[in-house]
């Protein structure tokens, strides 16, 4: 397993209406970060705060859809990340080598081929933290991981600006609410005694 760290929920569009001032201006960051429209530093070196590594971690960033696409989302937080001393910019450590359709826009996620990249043989011995922008389902962080280590690198954690809310299924809020309903009568019962 993979320790990993988020600064906060990304909702998807159907729960906009539910949403507060506050979850919907963390969601527009979200939106932000991804046009390289803002590298989000303050949530980003929170969260390596609390994944505690040491100074001997280089930071690998998900590929992406097509180079230019990396290059605007991650720069600026690799850049900042190396330069405060957080962690060495691992950016030029992986080449896209080819365009490929984007996972959030297809309908078949699950289906899309990844490995549109290259990896540096400068990872072997590294220990490395995967930074992405969204945590959903963990499979693209799982695919990543194996292929770094696969290369040599140790992965030690990874860092996400956001992980994707997903309502629990409806036996699990059943199985949820009758818990705390047999709590409070058990307590109350034992309180009769």
């Amino acid at each position: 397993s993979i320790r990993c760290v988020f600064a906060g929920y990304y909702f998807p569009k159907r729960f906009e209406s539910w949403l507060c001032d506050d979850q919907l201006a963390f969601v527009q960051k979200v939106y932000d970060f991804k046009d390289g429209k803002d590298s989000c530093t303050e949530y980003f070196s929170q969260a390596f705060l609390l994944l505690s590594t040491d100074e001997d971690i280089t930071a690998m960033f998900m590929p992406c859809s097509t180079s230019d696409r990396y290059y605007r989302r991650f720069s600026g937080i690799a850049s900042f990340l190396e330069t405060h001393g957080y962690v060495r910019s691992g950016l030029d450590l992986i080449c896209i080598t080819e365009s490929r359709e984007c996972k959030y826009a297809s309908e078949k996620r699950s289906e899309i081929n990844t490995a549109n990249y290259m990896m540096s043989n400068d990872l072997y011995g590294k220990r490395v933290v995967i930074v992405d922008d969204l945590l959903t389902s963990g499979s693209s962080l799982m695919e990543y991981a194996h292929n770094l280590e696969r290369v040599g690198a140790k992965v030690e954690g990874a860092v996400f600006l956001a992980r994707t809310f997903q309502m629990p299924s409806p036996a699990k809020v059943k199985r949820l609410v009758w818990k705390r309903h047999l709590s409070v009568l058990i307590w109350r019962r034992s309180d009769d005694l």
